[in-house]
């Protein structure tokens, strides 16, 4: 139970790797905040099947308001904000298309979710951790960042999500807190798989497998002892790094 009495806000908590991070965050004994734009009932209800205490917020991660509520409704659960995870992200609902094709609009979405999402939440969270003289922040970037495979909107935001990791670490480290990211491989979410049969993507992901180290496909549930991790005491003086969670495809 290394998570005990600490209070986790889970963004894009309602499925994919963020309803698999938030119910096991709760079986290590955390009071998880699941927040995102879906409903959030069935990940509260796994995490208080195992034992944990949770609450849904409707949150839009792109408003600065909502996100403020977001904060508020844990601090008011809760009392205190320990961990933030930020997980929501656009990506399931974006289509592979060339640099030139890409629209100005779709672009500024990718950011709004991506980029702004990050920063707003970090920004709400920072004066609860300053309190407590301490809290960490874990982003989820993408090892799309290390290789450029993907859309340029998508790559760019989670490249962004690096470099706010990194001014984060030197601005809360003053206080005690620390900033983190993880950067995931190809993750078999449905959002991928759903990915995978909307562009028979069979041959791709036998490559992948074939180029990993570890000989498998990245499922989400190999994120968790990570975030774990980061979350936890056992990385109190581990800030401003990129841990890179991806079976070995890339090589650090």
């Amino acid at each position: 139970m290394r998570l005990e009495g600490r209070t986790v806000i889970v963004t894009g908590g309602a499925r994919n790797i963020g309803a698999v991070l938030a119910t096991c965050l709760a079986e290590e004994g955390a009071k998880l905040v699941v927040g995102d734009i879906r409903d959030t009932s069935d990940t509260v209800a796994k995490c208080k099947a195992g034992g944990g205490e949770a609450i849904g917020v409707t949150v839009d991660v792109t408003d600065k308001a909502s996100v403020r509520g977001m904060v508020s409704a844990a601090l008011e659960a809760f009392g205190q904000v320990d961990v933030l995870v930020n997980n929501a992200g656009l990506y399931g609902d974006l289509e592979p298309q060339p640099l030139e094709e890409l629209s100005v609009e779709l672009w500024d979405r990718t950011m709004a979710i991506n980029l702004r999402g990050p920063f707003l939440c970090a920004q709400a969270v920072v004066p609860s951790m300053r309190e407590r003289r301490g809290g960490s922040i874990i982003n989820v970037s993408s090892g799309t960042v290390f290789n450029g495979f993907g859309t340029a909107n998508y790559v760019a935001s989670k490249a962004g999500v690096v470099g706010l990791t990194r001014v984060l670490a030197r601005e809360i480290g003053r206080f005690g807190g620390r900033a983190n990211a993880i950067t995931p491989g190809f993750t078999m979410s449905q959002a991928s798989k759903d990915l995978i049969e909307r562009h028979s993507m069979h041959q791709f992901l036998e490559a992948m497998i074939a180029s990993t180290p570890l000989g498998r496909a990245e499922e989400p549930r190999d994120l968790v002892g990570a975030v774990k991790f980061l979350a936890s005491e056992d990385s109190s003086f581990v800030t401003g790094q990129i841990l890179n969670v991806d079976g070995g495809v890339h090589l650090h």
